[in-house]
């Protein structure tokens, strides 16, 4: 296992438990592959000064659409879709830069 997804109500929240491991809601969330994610915002909870996430749009290869990089551990990065966006998100692993890849989680809230 390298990526992990928890769903609570309108909260999904990813981590990971192994230094390695896309994320996909193709592979991860297959109930959402066809209708996407509705949001209203995403948050970024980083390990360390200078962890950076890159989300991309529908593949490991489509356009970025959320990136952040943190000031500190207790820096929470987030992105507001005040009336809602509908994401396929794909976080490919090695374009992120985690000091901890365990300490880190990436919230999507939906609307």
């Amino acid at each position: 296992m390298a990526a992990i997804t928890t769903v609570k109500g309108r909260v999904i929240e990813v981590t990971w438990d192994t230094a390695s491991g896309n994320w996909n809601i193709v592979d991860d969330l297959p109930g959402f592959a066809k209708s996407g994610l509705l949001i209203s915002n995403i948050r970024f909870d980083p390990s360390a000064a200078n962890d950076e996430l890159l989300i991309r749009e529908g593949s490991n290869t489509g356009p970025a659409l959320f990136r952040r990089t943190a000031d500190g551990v207790a820096d929470q990065r987030e992105g507001s879709f005040p009336r809602g966006s509908r994401i396929f998100p794909y976080i490919l692993f090695s374009e992120q830069t985690f000091t901890t890849f365990g300490d880190v989680s990436i919230i999507f809230n939906l609307l």
